[in-house]
């Protein structure tokens, strides 16, 4: 009787164990399952972001709270300093790769999730700004792989000045941290944040083109190389992206190598993409803005900041109408922009900001030939006089010099046009660095001008924006001059620099031929020392030669340009 009670107790403990496990099972479950969200945060949706997931319990609330990690990208000047506040930069190399959870991560312990070199369908669930990441890793890469010091660190230790570390800008991540209480109902994954400025800068660096650009009306459209960016509005949420690319791009870029549409990455190249000319602050030029949409009125502002006289202004806007070309004007790019290709690197494509914005006579090789013929002719006529020049001496040899190391068969050259048109992100370092001591020397040369004459009596006045607005007053003139002297057959001249364009050569012609206007006009804005604007002028069209043999030019649809005013814009978007 005994050994049944006992066995009827037996069960009767057994039965209230498991009772009590069930219940507490169904307790801890029901406690977990107020984590809302947390699901919706594991590795087959977030990858290896989903380590950082966790659940904070609210005493008060007597539930969990989902608490995600996820990244907001933008860009970031590549410097050590910024490391702890930016987090992680995208180099694209594998530590890079690792701390932004990008690298080979383990699912469920047994699926392998594997990184976009090979395709797997599991990607096809992860949320797209892994994507994203994934592209930007691939395009650092590629960025790299041109660079003649190899990696960042040896970079800084290789080229130690402010051109690289205060120029460069890379994508970076922040991590930031949010509670799933504040999701909308309408977004049931992780998101990442970035803003529209950055993100309209990291697809065009990316290859994508703007086809719509309103984030006030919730739509941002992106496509190109094979990649798409696409926008919804989430009714109190905001502006929600969805990155997606052709997985087949990937596959074939062994085959077919990306660097051709790298550009420089650097804030005042991305500018460019913007329709905004950088000006140097070193030398007191403003940023020039332009926009395709208000037709010929940016470039009048433009030349009103450089002081051109308003019937000048009134002539080139009919000249405008008629062409719907900006010859001459195009020059003002070459003398106001940085130098923008970075240390190191063969990287040179920028976008351009305004049409026609290469063709110039310091931009062809027309145009060098003409240059170099008159200066040397001027130099014989100022040595007959007396009149020996320091300053035009070394403008010569510098010219001379280029000449001589990058003669017409080799590529790049320096006077060939195939050295800024057909030869792209393939430039030689060496020829780059010749260019950029050239152009920084002459930078040097302008802002000893403007220190030397800055405070004597007022008619010694120097500024080096009045120099350029001078140039620009003449330049104008010369594409209608040209035309007609080559129409009536006095470009007499032209043999000089027959070739490609007897315009262009025509034109370099009448620049010089203008410079006692030049000379007038820096008189009437203060500065009559005719001498020294002699020497100015020759040495600032080396300058803008040398800046136009820096870089090659992408041209942006007009139907697909940015307008300037999202440059900087910090509008909050989100990536789904």
């Amino acid at each position: 009787m005994s050994n049944e009670q006992d066995n009827t107790a037996v069960v009767a403990i057994v039965i209230a164990l498991i009772a009590f496990f069930v219940t507490t099972a169904q307790l801890l479950q029901a406690l977990f399952g107020t984590a809302e969200g947390y699901r919706r945060c594991q590795p087959s949706v977030i990858g290896g972001w989903a380590t950082k997931t966790r659940r904070r319990w609210r005493w008060s609330e007597f539930r969990f709270e989902t608490l995600f990690t996820a990244p907001y990208i933008h860009l970031a000047f590549l410097d050590e300093t910024y490391q702890g506040h930016v987090g992680v930069f995208i180099e694209g190399n594998e530590a890079s790769r690792r701390r932004t959870y990008s690298e080979e991560t383990l699912l469920s312990g047994t699926a392998r999730l594997r990184s976009y070199d090979g395709y797997s369908e599991t990607e096809d669930d992860l949320v797209s700004w892994l994507s994203l990441l994934n592209m930007l890793h691939y395009l650092q890469s590629s960025y790299f792989r041109l660079a003649a010091y190899g990696d960042v660190q040896q970079s800084r230790s290789r080229f130690p000045s402010q051109a690289l570390d205060g120029r460069m800008t890379c994508p970076a991540v922040t991590f930031r941290t949010r509670s799933w209480d504040f999701m909308p109902p309408d977004v049931v994954r992780p998101f990442a944040t970035s803003n529209v400025g950055d993100m309209i800068a990291l697809a065009h660096r990316l290859g994508m083109r703007w086809k719509e650009i309103r984030p006030d009306d919730g739509i941002m459209r992106a496509e190109g190389t094979g990649q798409s960016i696409t926008s919804t509005t989430v009714r109190g949420f905001g502006l929600l992206l969805q990155y997606t690319f052709d997985r087949g791009i990937l596959e074939k870029r062994d085959r077919t190598p990306d660097i051709q549409r790298l550009t420089i990455p650097s804030r005042e190249a991305d500018m460019l993409g913007f329709q905004i000319v950088p000006g140097i602050p070193l030398l007191h030029l403003p940023d020039f803005v332009f926009d395709y949409s208000t037709g010929f009125a940016t470039v009048a502002l433009a030349m009103k900041t450089l002081g051109v006289d308003g019937n000048v202004r009134i002539m080139y806007a009919d000249y405008f109408r008629r062409s719907g070309c900006l010859y001459g004007f195009s020059d003002l790019i070459g003398m106001v922009a940085p130098f923008l290709p970075l240390p190191g690197s063969s990287v040179v494509q920028v976008f351009s900001p305004y049409p026609e914005v290469y063709v110039s006579p310091t931009n062809w090789w027309e145009g060098f030939v003409v240059y170099h013929a008159r200066l040397l002719k001027y130099m014989e006529e100022q040595t007959k006089a007396g009149n020996y020049s320091e300053q035009l001496t070394w403008v010569l040899e510098r010219f001379e010099y280029l000449r001589r190391t990058y003669p017409w068969n080799q590529c790049p050259s320096w006077e060939a046009e195939s050295a800024n048109n057909e030869t792209k992100n393939g430039r030689s370092i060496g020829f780059l660095n010749d260019l950029r001591d050239i152009w920084s020397t002459t930078t040097t040369y302008f802002e000893t001008l403007q220190l030397q004459y800055r405070y004597l009596e007022l008619s010694k006045h120097f500024r080096y924006i009045d120099l350029v607005g001078a140039h620009i007053a003449q330049a104008v003139y010369y594409p209608d001059i040209a035309e007609a002297n080559i129409k009536a057959g006095t470009n007499k001249r032209y043999e000089l620099g027959a070739g490609r364009s007897k315009q262009v050569a025509e034109g370099m012609h009448l620049y010089v031929d203008r410079i006692p206007k030049v000379v007038e006009f820096m008189k009437e804005k203060g500065f009559d020392m005719g001498s020294v604007v002699k020497e100015a002028w020759w040495t600032l069209m080396l300058r803008a030669m040398c800046w136009h043999r820096s870089v090659a030019f992408v041209n942006i649809p007009r139907d697909m340009s940015v307008p300037p005013s999202f440059h900087g814009s910090r509008i909050p978007v989100y990536i789904a």
